[in-house]
């Protein structure tokens, strides 16, 4: 069974910060990636799925906007909005019920930490991934603009779309609530700055 959680369990955090590394590197492309632990990390949160003590994938939540203006942008309470970023899963363990499942578990933590919206900044192709993804729980995902402001460092030759989930309180959203869910074949869990 594959288990969903907000960890700081270091022996998990490294085997994330591990397979950060190599999917940025070799699906991505980005060679000087360092995945290990940054700023971000420490003042966020980390989710991961895992199978026993095995990391299957993670992402963090970021407690605040990578940029002041998208808190205007948003029409929303700077302290309402986070930004998930460094999603990674395992090449092996990738399938559509794993997405759904993590997304479902992603939104349902942020909630608990307070969260109303999450921005989300990648690439055209993986947002409308996204959007699907979101339609699927019944879950605004709205895709904003292009957002070449962010385009920086080892990412500044990537496209980035700037994309917002609007999960805050809302009737008939389905969302996952802290269970585990078996694991089945492969379809698709990309990996995303």
């Amino acid at each position: 069974m594959i288990h969903f959680e907000i960890t700081q369990d270091p022996a998990l955090l490294d085997q994330y910060y591990a397979l950060r590394e190599r999917c940025f590197r070799e699906e991505l492309k980005v060679q000087d990636f360092d995945g290990s632990e940054q700023a971000e990390d420490r003042s966020g949160h980390i989710l991961i799925a895992r199978l026993g003590d095995s990391l299957v994938g993670g992402m963090r939540i970021a407690p605040a906007c990578p940029h002041p203006a998208i808190s205007a942008e948003l029409a929303a309470k700077s302290d309402s909005i986070c930004i998930w970023e460094r999603l990674v899963c395992h090449p092996e363990k990738r399938s559509t019920q794993v997405s759904q499942n993590f997304l479902g578990h992603l939104i349902h933590h942020c909630r608990r930490l307070g969260y109303e919206c999450a921005v989300v900044l990648s690439n055209l192709v993986r947002a409308r991934y996204y959007r699907i993804s979101h339609n699927a729980l019944g879950i605004p995902f709205d895709i904003l603009r292009p957002a070449p402001e962010f385009a920086a460092g080892a990412f500044s030759s990537m496209e980035h779309y700037l994309s917002v989930s609007s999960f805050g309180d809302r009737p008939g959203v389905r969302e996952m609530s802290a269970v585990s869910i078996p694991l089945h074949a492969n379809h698709t869990f990309s990996v995303g700055p």
